[in-house]
C-alpha cells in the first residue's frame, strides 16, 4: 500500500533515481510538511555532491529563506524581479493565505517557479535536488513518469507535531515569547486543516503515480 498513513511510518518510496546524474540532472524530493524530506535532500545534496533547491525559498524569500544558498537565492530574487504581482504579495507575508484561500492561483505561482528554476539547470552543468511539498501539491504525478523521484512517507501525525516543533524553534530564534499562550493553539489548528488536505492530495498523487 502506497499511501501515508495518519499514525504509522512506512518506507522512503524510490522512482529512477538510479537515472539522477545519466539523463536526468535533477532529483525531486517531497513529502508532508514535518516528514524529514529536508533532511533527506541534504542527504542526496552531499552523497551526488549536487546543490539543494528549497522550493519553500519563495514562499520566504524575505523571512525565514533570506539566508539560503546565494544560487537559489539570486534566481529567485530574478523571478521575483519579473513577476512583480507575486513579489507583492510574498512582501506582504500573503503567500500562505493564498494557498488556503485561492490553491489554484498558489499553484499557478509554484508552477511557473519551478518551471524557472528547471529551465535554469538544464543548461548549467551539476546536479540539483529539488525538495518541497510543492512537487506533490501543485504538478501533475505524469510529469514525473520518467524523472527521478524521492517521495517520504513518515505519518501525518508524526508530521504535524514535528511542524509545531519547528515552529517553535523558529519563534525562539526569532526571540518571540509565549509559543504556546500565542501561537500553537493556532498553528495546530491550522496544522490540522493543512494536512488533512495535503494526506489527501498526497494521497491521490500516490495512487497517480502507481497507474
Amino acid at each position: 500500500m502506497n499511501k501515508i498513513s495518519f499514525i504509522f511510518n512506512r518506507k522512503i518510496l524510490k522512482y529512477n533515481v538510479d537515472r539522477f546524474g545519466l539523463n536526468n540532472n535533477i532529483l525531486y524530493v517531497t513529502g508532508l510538511s514535518g516528514s524529514g524530506k529536508t533532511t533527506l535532500a541534504k542527504d542526496f545534496s552531499c552523497e551526488y555532491n549536487a546543490i539543494l533547491f528549497e522550493l519553500d525559498t519563495l514562499g520566504g524569500f524575505y523571512s525565514e529563506y533570506k539566508d539560503c544558498n546565494s544560487m537559489i537565492r539570486e534566481l529567485t530574487k530574478d523571478f521575483l524581479n519579473f513577476n512583480k504581482e507575486l513579489d507583492l504579495i510574498i512582501r506582504k507575508n500573503k503567500f500562505v493565505k493564498l494557498k488556503i484561500e485561492n490553491f489554484n492561483e498558489y499553484s499557478k505561482w509554484i508552477n511557473k517557479y519551478i518551471k524557472y528554476l528547471e529551465e535554469y539547470t538544464y543548461n548549467t552543468n551539476g546536479l540539483f535536488v529539488f525538495e518541497g511539498t510543492q512537487l506533490f501539491k501543485c504538478l501533475d504525478p505524469k510529469y514525473f513518469i520518467s524523472k527521478p523521484l524521492v517521495i517520504v512517507r513518515t505519518s501525518a501525525l508524526i508530521s504535524m507535531f514535528r511542524r509545531i516543533r519547528r515552529q517553535k524553534h523558529i519563534d525562539k530564534i526569532k526571540g518571540k515569547k509565549h509559543f504556546y499562550k500565542k501561537h500553537f493553539w493556532k498553528l495546530l489548528n491550522d496544522s490540522k486543516r493543512l494536512h488533512y488536505r495535503d494526506v489527501k492530495l498526497m494521497n491521490k498523487f500516490l495512487n497517480a503515480l502507481k497507474k
